[in-house]
């Protein structure tokens, strides 16, 4: 009877031990699910931050793709503007060289030199426009 009285003691002290082992690996188990479901939302984390920075690379090469078309029209708008300006100056030139043949030719009329006097004025206007 002592002897099963022994056994029973172990067996109890066994169960005793195997109880606080399998409550300490639930413990960890629990604490391993905890590590994942964080370990799972920082992934979602990141993912939603990687979007994030992808669409706004996006929205970053779109502008920069919109700045080098207005860049491309400036430069046009610049280019047509020079050949106007060039144009303009031209006409001045020829204007002056007309005004000083009407002047020779005519005897310095006045009447004549006033018209051009007066175009060469509006052209040198829109050459400063």
């Amino acid at each position: 009877l002592e002897a099963v009285r022994s056994g029973e003691a172990r067996l109890l002290r066994a169960e005793q031990v195997m109880a606080k082992d399998l409550a300490a690996a639930r413990e960890a188990a629990a604490g391993v699910q905890r590590q994942e479901e964080a370990a799972a939302a920082s992934a979602v984390s990141w993912q939603t931050q990687a979007e994030g920075l992808w669409a706004a690379e996006e929205r970053l090469e779109g502008r920069v793709a919109q700045l080098l078309l207005e860049e491309g029209e400036a430069r046009a708008d610049c280019e047509a503007t020079r050949r106007l300006v060039d144009t303009l100056r031209k006409e001045v030139r020829t204007l002056q060289d007309g005004l000083a043949m009407t002047e020779a030719f005519h005897g310095g009329a006045e009447i004549d030199r006033d018209e051009y006097e007066e175009e060469a004025a509006q052209l040198a206007a829109q050459l400063r426009a």
